[in-house]
């Protein structure tokens, strides 16, 4: 499959690879930068991650307290799959202050997740073009005809982000909730479990507007 060679020469790339992240004027405020291999050894980056993963952890299914190991450990499965790519996102001094990321791609579609930011800075709408630069991305190289993604109904601030780059909620599904192990495992499918007082909602891009406007710019090694 096409994705799967081009995520590959990605994830083993030895160079630095920069994605303009452009505004409404086209005007470059940041960029969308692919973790590879080389990037493992990164102390930095897995810090940040495990920071941003603890800061979040309310809003992911499985709710842990992340480490730098199991971070790192986390990295090396998703640089050895064949359908996942995680961005960082960073200013336009090359700041990291979040990260996006593209999973479960097939021919059809592709699932959008992990969407943090983690640290100040940058341009007050960098996420949002941020996003908006992914997606064109994804349509300009994965060639796929849907995009989706997931997030809980009491993330407000996502949600209105998601709605104003055109995605719209499609489904709205019950989780229910377990403790194992001491982390908190949350699920539609086990409904043995509590049952959460937030759902777990779809998201479909639909806009046209994303869809057949500008290219994103190529990257840049």
């Amino acid at each position: 499959m096409q994705h799967k060679s081009l995520l590959k020469s990605i994830q083993n790339s030895s160079n630095d690879i920069y994605i303009d992240i452009v505004n409404e004027k086209n005007n470059a405020i940041g960029y969308l930068s692919p973790i590879m291999k080389q990037n493992l050894n990164n102390k930095e980056i897995i810090k940040l991650l495990t920071k941003w993963r603890n800061n979040s952890t309310k809003y992911f299914l499985t709710q842990f307290k992340a480490t730098y190991n199991r971070t790192k450990s986390w990295l090396q499965k998703i640089l050895n799959s064949n359908n996942t790519l995680l961005f960082l996102i960073l200013t336009s001094e090359k700041k990291i202050i979040g990260q996006i990321g593209i999973y479960n791609i097939n021919e059809n579609d592709v699932e959008i997740g992990n969407l943090i930011r983690g640290e100040i800075g940058g341009d007050k709408n960098l996420i949002y073009f941020a996003e908006i630069t992914l997606i064109k991305w994804i349509f300009n190289n994965l060639h796929i005809k849907s995009i989706y993604l997931y997030v809980f109904s009491n993330n407000i601030i996502p949600i209105m982000l998601h709605k104003k780059v055109g995605f719209v909620i499609i489904e709205k599904k019950d989780l229910y909730k377990k403790i194992i192990n001491n982390e908190i495992i949350l699920s539609y499918n086990d409904k043995s479990g509590e049952k959460v007082n937030f759902k777990y909602l779809k998201m479909q891009l639909i806009s046209l507007f994303i869809k057949n406007n500008l290219k994103s710019k190529e990257i840049k090694k």
